[in-house]
């Protein structure tokens, strides 16, 4: 349900494969959406959106109903104009304000964080039209490559840990959320690509012209699509988790964050000397697992690796050492992150005073029968 209105939900009968293959689908056909839309294709933007249809009459979302005991198709429908009026009146009272000196509106404290968002993607966009203009191994070209690298992986730091993650726990923002993790992930491979090929090559600028257009794709949909979703999704008793976030500043990356000092009921101790907090680990979405890890000062975590599974580690708070084998040792502070491949053997370690604390995403999701220790 979302703002009181009923929406019929994916088959629960599917295969979990044939799930996971039709929610790739609606994610390319989607994706598809908006590069026709970019490129002024009016035709390819309708075949698309019959795509998506159809793939959402396939996952029981629309069309013919998917239960057989002759029970009413209510999707879309208010919530208080149907059967389950009464019942969702005693089940889901309004939620207490958790803020009582907030005195904006949800609707006004929304709007601040996605103007935020897009004076952020704004510079973005600007950026990267300016580097696929630069020509050879210039200081322009380093400097504004430098600049856009930055501005991207801190922009991106902060929306996965403030804003994606608490998406992330509601199956109707789920896919949306997961989805524009996974392209933030494609991003910092085509940076990854740059950092590794001369800029004297033809090469580079065709990746950073690759660059430009992944960018703007996902900066368009988030806009677009994401935005509206979550301002949609979010109840007012978020008012004061959203007021918290509007105080940091996207790009600085110095407050305290919201997930860094968050209670620590359900946090659990491993054998690698690391307290585990899991937001996300599902066998209903095996593409990405969240967790926030806790390394207390002085510790260094044991060597282990996880194989089959790609690490991301988002540095929140503290301040520490990177150990991934065969690269030189990293220091790594706030905004920072950390791009660990399958198999890859490393551990962290907490050189400084208080508590070091980072998000850890895994691609596919995180299964202990993946974790090896090295030690």
């Amino acid at each position: 349900m979302v703002r009181g209105r009923l929406w019929r939900c994916a088959n629960p009968a599917l295969k979990p494969a044939d799930h996971e293959r039709l929610v790739h689908g609606l994610m390319d056909a989607r994706r598809e959406i908006g590069m026709a839309r970019r490129r002024g294709d009016s035709a390819r933007e309708a075949t698309s959106r019959k795509r998506v249809h159809a793939t959402k009459v396939a996952l029981g979302e629309r069309g013919p109903v998917w239960w057989s005991d002759g029970a009413p198709d209510y999707n879309r429908r208010l919530v208080k104009n149907s059967p389950y009026a009464r019942w969702y009146e005693r089940s889901c009272p309004p939620m207490p304000d958790e803020d009582a000196n907030i005195t904006a509106s949800y609707e006004e404290i929304a709007m601040n964080i996605f103007d935020a968002l897009r004076e952020d993607h704004d510079k973005q966009r600007a950026l990267a039209g300016k580097l696929v203009e630069t020509h050879g191994a210039s200081d322009e070209r380093e400097a504004l490559f430098a600049k856009l690298s930055r501005e991207l992986k801190n922009h991106a730091a902060a929306e996965e840990r403030h804003f994606y993650a608490p998406l992330m726990q509601h199956d109707l923002t789920q896919d949306r959320a997961r989805h524009s993790v996974a392209e933030h992930h494609d991003i910092d491979e085509l940076i990854e690509k740059l950092e590794d090929t001369e800029q004297t090559s033809p090469q580079w600028l065709a990746i950073a012209k690759q660059l430009q257009a992944q960018v703007t794709h996902h900066l368009d949909e988030e806009e677009q699509e994401v935005f509206q979703m979550a301002g949609k999704r979010s109840p007012p008793s978020k008012r004061a988790h959203w007021r918290k976030i509007i105080g940091v500043r996207w790009t600085g990356m110095t407050s305290a964050c919201v997930l860094a000092t968050a209670p620590a009921a359900g946090e659990y101790s491993t054998d690698e000397h690391c307290l585990i907090l899991e937001l996300l680990n599902s066998q209903d979405d095996r593409h990405v697992s969240v967790a926030r890890a806790r390394v207390e000062p002085g510790v260094t975590t044991k060597r282990h690796c996880v194989i089959d599974t790609e690490e991301r580690y988002v540095i929140l708070q503290g301040a520490g050492r990177m150990l991934i084998d065969e690269a030189p040792a990293r220091r790594v502070g706030p905004g920072d992150t950390v791009r660990i491949a399958a198999g890859v053997g490393q551990s962290i370690a907490n050189t400084g005073d208080s508590d070091l604390v980072f998000l850890c995403i895994c691609t596919p999701r995180f299964e202990w029968r993946n974790y090896r220790s090295l030690e």
